[in-house]
């Protein structure tokens, strides 16, 4: 999912691990690591439907840290945790119509494959899982692709240009 991300934002060059920013890339990937970790040991404190929803809430709340994670994948060197959270923002629109628009078909088709293959003959669930592994990693290409190109779209701006001076 990350080569898919790092190659959709720079085309060519993209196994060069020497452009990373190492440090904002294993920080972030800990941090990521840290809330879901956080969140995991959190839910079976609540009833069922509750952790459920505090595990989307926070899924959604900490969005600019996967931007941000991505920001170090992709050598971006004014990466900071501060501007993922301030202006980070404004490129989670767009990441999450490409997340929709990638993810849901592909897991719908996972979904199936996995349901339909339970209590089935080995002759028929093998070619079924298979298939299920294409798509797979389909689903990991898709969710790559759609975080590296909402890091390098231009981030939505309500800053209007100034008008041109009177001659």
């Amino acid at each position: 999912m990350l080569t898919a991300a790092r190659f959709a934002a720079l085309g060519r060059r993209w196994w060069d691990l020497r452009e990373l920013n190492w440090p904002v890339f294993a920080i972030g990937l800990l941090l990521n690591v840290a809330v879901s970790l956080g969140v995991e040991s959190l839910k079976p404190l609540f009833p069922a439907a509750t952790g459920q929803m505090l595990g989307i809430i926070l899924g959604i709340a900490t969005l600019p840290l996967l931007l941000y994670t991505v920001a170090g994948l992709l050598g971006d060197r004014s990466a900071s945790l501060r501007t993922a959270f301030t202006s980070g923002w404004k490129r989670v629109p767009l990441l999450l119509v490409l997340l929709v628009a990638a993810y849901v078909p592909a897991f719908i088709v996972h979904v199936v494959l996995n349901r339909f293959a339970i209590g089935l003959p080995l002759a028929l669930v093998a070619p079924m899982l298979v298939v299920d592994s294409l798509v797979v990693g389909l689903l990991a290409t898709l969710v790559g692709t759609a975080l590296g190109r909402a890091l390098i779209a231009p981030p939505r701006s309500n800053d209007r240009p100034a008008a041109p001076a009177a001659a």
